[in-house]
C-alpha cells in the first residue's frame, strides 16, 4: 500500500525502513476497486448476445477475479489487455463480449 501512495519502503534484514520526508501521492491507489464498480456492467455485456464493453485500468488480482471466470463459463469472451503492475497489483483493461445466457440454459458449464 505504501508503494501505491508513492512511498519507497526498503527492506533491511527483518525490518522495513522509510526514510526522508517525501510526499506521498494517493492517485496511484484505488485501481483494484474498479473491478467491483465494473461488475454490473461486465455482467450486463456478458448476458446479452452481441453485447460488448471495455473497462480500463481494472485490478485483476487472481484472488478478486472469480466473476471473470463465471462470465467465461456463461459463454462470454473475456480478454485482458495491457496487463501490467500498478502499486504491486496486476491491472489490465478488460474486454467482455457477450454470449448471452445460452451456456447456462444448455447445461454447458
Amino acid at each position: 500500500m505504501l508503494c501505491a501512495f508513492g512511498a519507497a519502503p526498503r527492506r533491511d534484514g527483518t525490518a522495513w525502513r522509510l526514510t526522508g520526508r517525501r510526499p506521498v501521492d494517493r492517485d496511484g491507489a484505488g485501481r483494484t476497486g474498479r473491478s467491483v464498480l465494473a461488475a454490473f456492467l461486465l455482467v450486463a455485456a456478458a448476458a446479452r448476445d452481441g453485447g460488448a464493453i471495455r473497462v480500463r485500468d481494472v485490478g485483476v488480482n487472481p484472488t478478486r477475479t472469480g466473476l471473470l471466470d463465471v462470465l467465461e463459463r456463461m459463454g462470454a469472451e473475456v480478454r485482458r489487455e495491457r496487463l501490467r503492475l500498478e502499486a504491486g497489483e496486476p491491472v489490465a483493461d478488460l474486454i467482455v463480449e457477450g454470449g448471452g445466457y445460452g451456456a447456462f440454459r444448455s447445461g454447458r458449464t
